[in-house]
């Protein structure tokens, strides 16, 4: 496990180094992104400059697609918390008076 571990830590490294952070990625997200990347990059013949860039583009996405989810969870929560304080003062409707003829 420590070999695997010192592995994944290397491949942050290298991308750290060219510019490609890493960091919001776990690393079973690290290790299979470079073992689908090497394996296309392998089928392809692709140039390391493309394998790069594609780790960029993934990393990227990653990334954004997280900051969208976290975005939409604190839209969500800020209107459930504004619901409950625009309900906060009215009766639940079961509790409301009954209208008079």
């Amino acid at each position: 496990m420590a070999d695997k571990e010192a592995v994944i830590a290397k491949i942050r490294e290298h991308y750290a180094a060219l510019g490609i952070p890493l960091d919001g990625l776990s690393d079973r997200d690290v290790e299979v992104g470079v073992r689908q990347l090497a394996g296309a990059a392998r089928d392809m013949g692709t140039s390391t400059e493309d394998v790069n860039a594609a780790m960029r583009q993934a990393v990227e996405a990653v990334a954004k697609a997280a900051a969208e989810r976290e975005a939409a969870a604190r839209e969500a929560e800020e209107s459930l918390d504004s619901g409950d304080a625009a309900g906060a003062d009215s009766p639940p409707a079961s509790e409301e008076p009954a209208a008079k003829d």
